[in-house]
């Protein structure tokens, strides 16, 4: 978990672009048995709300991503992640009332394929 704080002279708690509270976590699993070749995972990210002293504000949001890994043979496996599972709008830079504010990944699939020789 990490947190990001900036106190005034006055104790007040600035405008910032960083989230006050992050949290980021993600597991693998491999299937028992004669699934044994599977490997399922996922993760989350979870942050509280993001402000600029602009008045530019985003609230807290969550982000999931699911992952699948199948080992074809020895040297081969293919993974597929799926990132931002519910498609969760957000913005992964805020800056300015007019410019600098970037949206973050809409949902996106990753298919790849790994040969170890």
């Amino acid at each position: 978990m990490s947190e990001a704080t900036a106190m005034a002279d006055n104790e007040q708690r600035q405008a910032r672009r960083l989230a006050l509270n992050l949290l980021k976590v993600f597991t693998t699993y491999r299937l028992p048995g004669e699934l044994n070749r599977w490997k399922v995972g996922g993760g989350t990210q979870t942050q509280s709300k993001i402000y600029t002293q602009y008045g530019v504000k985003q609230g807290g949001y969550t982000l999931v991503d699911l992952y699948t890994n199948y080992r074809i043979s020895q040297n081969l496996d293919a993974t597929l992640n799926i990132n931002n599972v519910f498609d969760k709008r957000h913005y992964s830079v805020i800056l300015g009332t007019d410019s600098g504010n970037f949206f973050g990944e809409p949902r996106n699939y990753m298919l790849t394929a790994r040969y170890r020789f």
